[in-house]
């Protein structure tokens, strides 16, 4: 009998074991720097459930922007509006200038319930500094 607590035990903890990595897996938060971002970019080139972001003002974007990526500005007073508009399920990209502001959307997505929110670390200043390619 008291083999079989012991193996009830044991098989109880495996699965939820199971269950914790499960859910580790389905919510990928963090902020990552342009060689990782580059990374995640060319994995998903084809992969219509990916989105990259730029947060910074329709000015800023219109001047230079992340190949493929779409603006919605944090500064906007709509910001929390559009982001609800979103497909939550969608894995996305985030980026500023410098950090400061994609830091703030990304709080404000993850707490909201994005399941997949990246931020490019250095925001596209350091993207450009370590020689990637930007679209003026």
């Amino acid at each position: 009998m008291k083999k079989l607590i012991i193996a009830l035990s044991i098989i109880t903890m495996a699965l939820a074991g199971c269950a914790n990595n499960n859910d580790l897996k389905a919510n990928i938060f963090g902020t990552t720097n342009p060689a990782s971002v580059k990374e995640i970019i060319a994995n998903n080139l084809n992969n219509p459930d990916f989105v990259i972001m730029d947060v910074r003002t329709p000015q800023e974007y219109a001047e230079m922007h992340l190949p493929g990526a779409t603006n919605t500005d944090y500064r906007a007073e709509n910001f929390k509006d559009e982001l609800e508009k979103m497909n939550k399920e969608k894995s996305y990209l985030i980026y500023c200038r410098t950090g400061v502001r994609s830091s703030e959307a990304y709080k404000i997505m993850t707490t909201i319930g994005f399941n997949k929110v990246y931020n490019l670390q250095g925001g596209i200043t350091k993207w450009m500094e370590e020689g990637n390619p930007v679209v003026k």
